[in-house]
């Protein structure tokens, strides 16, 4: 959540076209409901740390894992077109 500052400005790109974006920031977080999926419980072992969930309901709220879906609003800044993210060069 911390990437989505309401002062910042920068390039929003999709997927389906990821050489091209809009310029924008983010204009609104609406209000949405966070489901517990379960805890986070580390396993060490002598090769690896791997993390696993539990699906423990119930407890204080640490090292829980939360599933939510927002609905975003974005302004976009400038012209209200696609702009190409990475610079083109031309060399003479």
């Amino acid at each position: 959540m911390n990437l989505l500052h309401p002062y910042s400005v920068d390039m929003l790109s999709f997927s389906f076209e990821p050489k091209y974006g809009y310029e924008c920031k983010l204009s609104t977080i609406k209000d949405s409901t966070r489901y517990v999926l379960g805890k986070e419980v580390s396993q060490t072992s002598a090769s690896s740390t791997n993390l696993e969930y539990s699906r423990l309901n119930g407890g204080d709220g640490d090292g829980y894992r939360y599933y939510t879906e927002l609905t975003l609003t974005f302004d976009v800044i400038g012209k209200q077109c696609a702009k190409q993210i990475s610079p083109y060069i031309i060399e003479d």
